[in-house]
């Protein structure tokens, strides 16, 4: 089922919001301002958004890196697991 206009420009509010959030705890001026300019043009933005979301291109580079980031997980797991053991072998 496609997703409503509507429903693209909540997530993306509620996605800025949160960065705002992000942004202020981190005393970052200069992003906060970033943030409000882009929630000052947001249909531009929205459509953007909208864009990225739906580019089955970009939704595989997304996959490709996720799936690199559990492999990554995964080793450093292993890691520290073999690590755990050493330390506790006489």
């Amino acid at each position: 089922m496609a997703k409503s206009r509507r429903h693209w420009y909540g997530q993306w509010l509620n996605d800025q919001l949160d960065l705002y959030s992000i942004a202020e705890s981190l005393g970052d001026a200069a992003w906060q301002e970033e943030i409000m300019n882009a929630l000052t043009r947001k249909e531009a933005a929205v459509e953007q958004y909208i864009r990225s979301a739906t580019d089955p291109e970009f939704k595989a580079l997304l996959l490709t890196i996720a799936e690199k980031i559990t492999e990554a997980q995964t080793l450093v797991d292993q890691e520290r697991s073999k690590a755990a053991d050493a330390k506790h072998r006489p």
